[in-house]
């Protein structure tokens, strides 16, 4: 079925084009003037065409005014609050130079619901720790977040954890199109992750950029 989508894509612009030639003959035949054709013409490519000319330049808008990486405060610490870590990215981080890594869990048959530290000893073994309180000042986040329009944002956010207060965010846009595109990627299943349109994606690792280690090791 997703090889059909290029060929009704194509179908919904032909057919869009003739409606609006038609609207514009209409128009024509009314007011016998070409100024009409052109006006009927507009007006009905404005109806077909619109939302999805909208939609477009509304996620180009979002891309250039607030995609990429944006550093509003720089704050070296020793440690951070990973909302979404495990094992493999505390250890990843601790390499890094961070003296403490702190999450929600870390084992699949540990309590999810308690927070625990992470450590490296001399050795680089991972050491976990059960705690009552994190003591981290700064919390990274990485969330899907919907706007108007059938626009998307991967973001990925540093924020203070007392205030919620956000000092950095690395953030990419995503979109299928208008009301007609999105409706023919559904029948098609042609809106599987990754086959929309994406901009503003940086690379760059806000954590890093952000809330760096005090000391980095070597």
């Amino acid at each position: 079925m997703i090889l059909l989508f290029p060929f009704l894509l194509l179908f919904f612009y032909v057919i869009g084009l003739w409606l609006a030639h038609k609207g514009g003959r209409w128009a024509y035949k009314k007011y016998h003037h070409v100024f009409a054709y052109l006006g009927g013409f507009v007006l009905v490519l404005v109806l077909v065409f619109g939302d999805e000319v909208f939609g477009h330049y509304y996620w180009r808008y979002l891309c250039e005014t607030k995609g990429g990486l944006h550093v509003y405060k720089k704050v070296p610490v020793e440690g951070f609050w990973y909302n979404d870590g495990d094992l493999g990215n505390a250890k990843e981080f601790l390499g890094q130079g961070y003296q403490y890594i702190e999450g929600s869990y870390a084992y699949y048959d540990k309590d999810r619901s308690k927070p625990y530290r992470f450590t490296m000893d001399a050795t680089d073994k991972l050491i976990y720790t059960q705690i009552n309180e994190p003591q981290s000042k700064y919390m990274y986040r990485h969330e899907i977040v919907s706007y108007p329009h059938f626009v998307w944002s991967y973001q990925s956010t540093i924020r203070l954890v007392k205030t919620n207060e956000l000092i950095g965010i690395n953030r990419d846009f995503g979109t299928h199109g208008g009301v007609v595109m999105k409706f023919l990627r559904h029948i098609t299943g042609a809106e599987f992750e990754g086959s929309g349109d994406y901009c503003g994606i940086n690379y760059s690792d806000v954590i890093k950029a952000t809330i760096p280690p005090m000391q980095t090791k070597n």
